[in-house]
């Protein structure tokens, strides 16, 4: 292998060692023939044996004969063996090396490289693999368990005895015992040429007949330069036997070797679909609110009893009329009033909601619950992405302006002559997104205070609009479990295990920017670090409720840089340069790309209009599969702008992700990962 040296990291050689019972073969490149890389390469194949061997056997090369190999087995307690004679090679090893060199030279051929250092290893594992035609096994399937049994089916007396003691007569092709150069052979007076026709393999060439007495000039030819002489007939050997080796046996097929087999499901003819044994029944029931429609707050109650809910398939269904104030009536809208609902509705409309588990409160929106319902929205943060079942839930993609445009004119158009829209959406609060059934004896109480006209309506004209709730139910998806499976999760909240609920806790904050400040600072958290944080600059005025304007509506305000700041470690590292007028903004674009890690359709014309949010994903690991370890510390986030904050300022909208637990024990009670 010398030729393909120089592209295979300065290898020379390859030193292949096989185990003589199982056939098992082992193949390290080396460099050179010398004591420290054959140590080198010896060290590697025994870290790859179970055991050291007790013997070795090698022909007379200095390589492995030498005093210092010599004294390097026997510090391993091995026997060295070699051959009496100088040209007598370990005939087993020799027949592995042919083997390895075929399929060797058959893949370099095949793949055009001259580079085999790479696929060696998996050359070996393919040979390791073929079932040999001595031991009838693999090689890797030949164990201390059952050595005894290959040795005696390699080995046994009864077919060593049907070994037939070979006869030659005369005219018979023989093999040499030796493999002599042709020059050397060329003087063997004890050869009757004449008598013995024998066949002598030299690389690619087939020497038929010897020349008997070759002259001087003759003999310091090479073999394939005695072609055109009379007396010598030198052919290809287009007649000698090759090892053929299927391309299943060079390398292993599959990818990964240790990979698990997989049958498809279209040829699996004799199994079924699993069954699930679990539902007695199941059902959506309504809850009506206990408060009656038009007294703030509305309040739910869901008493559970026996049956387990599914607060992932939880809906809140709302019913909406918008009119228009004229004289002392109210009037149905028309297609020419410029008023519609803010995006996404049925959820928004709402300002605070609070949930409490058997009067303990889980959630808590803090009078932001209208922009954490956008933001999971917005940026699809668990929401769905199927644009009919965002229309339901009164989301309807806005364009480039929020107060005109495709979204604006189709809510408008929900409310057209008279009509009244009914919504259907989930309700985004953290711990109804997890798919783990809530126990059963639990009592949920929902308190949901909307949001006025001010902030819930758009309009550019001069008319005064309204927004009427005209209706408001709860559906809660409960499961009445099998009877013995209920009364083995009962018994094993006897024995103190505890029902636990993984989610993620989101929590909203937000901050006023006064007008005329470059930078701005604020601490968001002093406990624990948060695994995701979103953020948005909106005008003080439409978040505090403007008919003429959207609380949505997030623009740049010339932010040219924006940063957290936890446990000293700065997000991003290398602080943001935008610059708005010349559109230089794609770093903080594709962090938020990054951070939301889905299609969420906020295009780069809409990131510099009106959804500039900002994400920063502070995960090592990216994984809704997996929760993290915690950290804690004191989280800041930092501003800086190019220009002044204008008048009026601005608010900062925080949107933040933790990974936490709810456990429940036996009676009920309520433990947190983070207090609420």
């Amino acid at each position: 292998m010398q030729k393909l040296a120089s592209a295979n990291d300065g290898n020379k050689f390859i030193l292949v060692v096989i185990d003589v019972l199982s056939k098992f073969v082992w193949a390290i490149p080396v460099k050179n023939k010398g004591t420290n890389e054959m140590q080198k390469a010896f060290d590697i194949i025994f870290g790859q044996m179970d055991r050291l061997p007790n013997m070795l056997f090698s022909d007379r090369g200095l390589e492995l004969d030498s005093p210092a190999m010599h004294r390097y087995f026997a510090a391993k307690k091995i026997k060295k063996f070699s051959s009496n004679e100088g040209d007598q090679k370990a005939a087993v090893v020799e027949r592995m090396i042919r083997t390895l060199k075929g399929r060797l030279f058959r893949y370099l051929n095949e793949h055009g490289t001259k580079r085999y250092v790479d696929i060696l290893s998996s050359i070996i594992l393919g040979i390791n693999q073929t079932v040999s035609r001595v031991t009838k096994m693999r090689a890797i399937d030949i164990t201390d368990e059952n050595s005894g049994e290959v040795f005696e089916r390699v080995f046994a007396p009864s077919l060593l005895a049907k070994r037939d003691k070979p006869k030659f007569v005369e005219g018979s092709t023989v093999r040499l015992r030796f493999i002599f150069s042709l020059i050397f052979l060329m003087f063997l007076v004890s050869v009757d040429f004449d008598k013995i026709n024998f066949r002598l393999f030299f690389e690619n060439k087939v020497v038929t007949k010897v020349i008997e007495n070759p002259s001087e000039s003759e003999q310091a030819k090479p073999p394939e330069e005695l072609k055109d002489k009379d007396k010598s007939i030198i052919v290809p050997a287009t007649s000698q036997k090759l090892e053929t080796t299927p391309e299943s046996a060079l390398r292993d097929p599959r990818l990964d070797p240790q990979s698990v087999d997989k049958i498809p499901d279209s040829i699996d003819f004799f199994n079924a679909k699993p069954t699930i044994v679990a539902y007695q029944h199941s059902s959506s029931v309504e809850y009506l609110p206990l408060t009656p429609i038009g007294t703030w707050p509305l309040h739910f109650r869901v008493n559970s009893g026996q049956a387990y809910l599914d607060l992932s398939r939880c809906y809140l269904v709302t019913s909406f009329r918008i009119t228009k104030k004229d004289g002392d009536k109210n009037v149905p809208i028309t297609a020419a009033d410029p008023v519609s609902f803010i995006n996404g509705f049925g959820a928004t409309f709402i300002k605070n909601l609070k949930v409490s588990f058997n009067g303990r409160q889980v959630y808590n929106s803090n009078d932001l619950f209208a922009f954490n319902a956008y933001l999971r929205r917005r940026l699809c943060i668990g929401a769905t992405k199927n644009e009919e079942e965002l229309q339901v839930g009164g989301y309807i993609e806005d364009g480039l302006n929020h107060m005109a445009g495709p979204g604006f004119e189709g809510r408008r158009a929900l409310f057209e002559n008279d009509a009244t829209f009914e919504t259907v959406c989930s309700l985004d609060v953290d711990i109804f997104r997890q798919k783990t059934l809530l126990l059963n004896e639990m009592t949920i109480d929902i308190e949901i205070t909307p949001h006025n006209n001010f902030f819930t309506l758009l309009s550019t004209g001069k008319a005064e609009y309204q927004y009427h709730l005209v209706d408001c139910k709860f559906y809660a998806k409960q499961h009445l479990l099998l009877p013995q499976l209920d009364l083995a999760i009962q018994e094993k909240l006897n024995a103190n295990a505890v029902a636990k609920y993984s989610f993620s806790r989101n929590i909203m904050k937000n901050f006023f920017v006064s007008p005329g400040r470059y930078d701005f600072n604020a601490s968001l958290f002093t406990d624990y670090v948060p695994k995701r944080v979103f953020a948005a600059l909106v005008d003080s005025k439409a978040f505090n409720g403007h008919i003429g304007m959207s609380p949505f509506e997030f623009q740049p305000f010339n932010l040219e840089s924006i940063r957290l700041i936890s446990n000293g470690c700065h997000t991003p590292a290398y602080s943001y340069k935008n610059n708005w007028q010349k559109k230089q903004f794609g770093r903080a674009f594709k962090d938020l790309l990054d951070a939301t890690r889905t299609t969420h359709g906020i295009n780069a014309q809409k990131f510099l209009t009106n959804s500039c949010i900002y994400g920063f994903d502070l995960q090592a690991y990216p994984n809704d599969q997996y929760i993290e370890l915690q950290q804690v510390g004191s989280t800041m986030i930092s501003l800086n702008f190019s220009v002044p904050v204008p008048v009026g300022g601005l608010q900062l909208v925080v949107y933040s992700e933790f990974d936490s637990i709810i456990a429940l024990d036996k009676t009920r009670t309520i433990t947190t990962a983070m207090a609420i």
